[in-house]
């Protein structure tokens, strides 16, 4: 999509998120479609909480005696003394406006005072199936909504608020702040080696069945001086691993064959533009390969056809970025 300060494409707007960081980034741009839907059903949140004193913060004989018989469990109330549950949106089928895109949006208050609420994005199927397939989104970025003919029992009917948007004079504004930013010549924030490390043992220790156990030294000394040299510090901390949901940690023994694979698809397609040089290290769900190139950068190969629709400067800004 190319951003501009007037109208985007099929109703869309675009409204530039500012970038005050010290080093060079990705810049994003917020959306917002032109079509409101009138009203939307909501549960409008279930909490629980529990009233009364809590004894075990109080110095009380009580508390006392309970100590001195050993300590007492807490009572399932004090469990889920502050529970909170919010139901998806939904929508009646009526309301549903004749739009690639549209919004509903609840205005959010707090001590009386007009505060940024809860927006719902919506994008119609077949707007969703084309951005899919040139990769302007992901599948992890959207989910189903549910239309309905009637309201749902146990749902409230809201009326959906208009949603603040820039004038055209803070967007020309904002605008001429991106250009001025982006003629600017500003350092690249590398991660290190050492950064992504820890990254990597902190999800480690989070998610151990996620992982598994470090690749054993006198194999990680073979891999001195091969292809896969530069991820002997990774494989100290695991063989493999799911680094999120998005990512695998291939292990040395199961890439090679992967990258044969990606090769000879690169080979098939006959592209004169790209040669597949290094090693598939990480898979995703869908099958798209990621590549250690020979140059050191890593990329995201689609599976779909030739082309690259994921880059890293880095290993370690892989690792970074990637784990969760």
């Amino acid at each position: 999509m190319r951003a501009c300060s007037e109208r985007g494409l099929g109703g869309l707007r675009f409204c530039l998120v500012k970038d005050t960081g010290k080093y060079r980034g990705t810049q994003y741009f917020a959306v917002a479609p032109e079509a409101k839907v009138p009203r939307f059903m909501c549960g409008d949140g279930l909490d629980y909480h529990t009233g009364g004193p809590n004894i075990f913060h109080l110095a009380s004989p009580d508390l006392e005696r309970i100590r001195e018989l050993g300590g007492s469990l807490p009572k399932v109330a004090d469990i889920f003394a502050n529970l909170f549950v919010q139901l998806e949106n939904c929508y009646l089928r009526e309301d549903m406006p004749d739009a690639y895109f549209a919004y509903g949006y609840r205005a959010g208050y707090y001590n009386k005072q007009k505060q940024l609420g809860l927006t719902d994005l919506l994008i119609r199927s077949d707007a969703a199936e084309q951005l899919l397939a040139c990769h302007a989104i992901a599948k992890d970025q959207i989910s189903p909504v549910y239309v309905t003919e009637d309201l749902v029992p146990g749902y409230l009917l809201k009326k959906s608020d208009e949603k603040p948007f820039p004038v055209e004079a803070a967007l020309a504004s904002r605008f001429e702040a991106y250009r001025d930013l982006s003629s600017r010549d500003r350092p690249r924030n590398a991660v290190t080696e050492k950064e992504a490390l820890g990254i990597l043992r902190s999800a480690k220790r989070r998610r151990k069945d996620d992982f598994r156990s470090a690749l054993p030294k006198k194999q990680r000394e073979l891999l001195v001086g091969t292809e896969y040299e530069p991820l002997i510090p990774y494989y100290s901390v695991c063989e493999s691993g799911c680094l999120s949901d998005e990512y695998d940690l291939l292990s040395c023994l199961e890439s090679p064959a992967l990258t044969r694979e990606a090769v000879e698809d690169l080979e098939k397609e006959e592209l004169k533009n790209f040669t597949a040089d290094g090693i598939v290290i990480a898979l995703a769900p869908d099958g798209d390969k990621v590549m250690l190139t020979a140059s050191k950068e890593v990329i995201r190969l689609d599976h779909e056809g030739p082309g690259i629709i994921g880059h890293w400067n880095s290993l370690a800004e892989f690792i970074a970025e990637e784990t969760t």
